[in-house]
């Protein structure tokens, strides 16, 4: 592509990982559609909280953990109040865990 002075094949590339990664989201769009679907709010806010577990792991939120959980939560069909509910459950269990 002469526009971004990147030679064909690695042109075919990005195309190839960008087609990988559409896969991957339609896979997980339908994963998170079955939660929704199948599981109850209770359910739901368990999954919410076990990302804030991941989340909280290593002591920091940055801005992208915290977009993504807020992403998770709306996708799961959940408000915002179950989701600060499953993030002070995270930190709770956190803290129950130190040593």
């Amino acid at each position: 592509c002469t526009q971004f002075h990147i030679s064909e094949n690695e042109t075919k590339r990005i195309l190839e990982a960008a087609n990988e990664i559409r896969d991957h989201r339609e896979k997980i769009d339908s994963f998170l559609l079955l939660l929704r679907t199948n599981f109850s709010e209770a359910q739901r806010t368990t999954v919410l909280r076990m990302i804030w577990e991941v989340v909280l792991a290593d002591g920091k939120i940055a801005n992208m953990e915290r977009r993504f959980a807020d992403v998770l939560r709306v996708s799961l069909g959940l408000e915002q109040s179950a989701s600060l509910e499953a993030e002070k459950l995270a930190r709770a269990g956190a803290k129950s865990n130190r040593p």
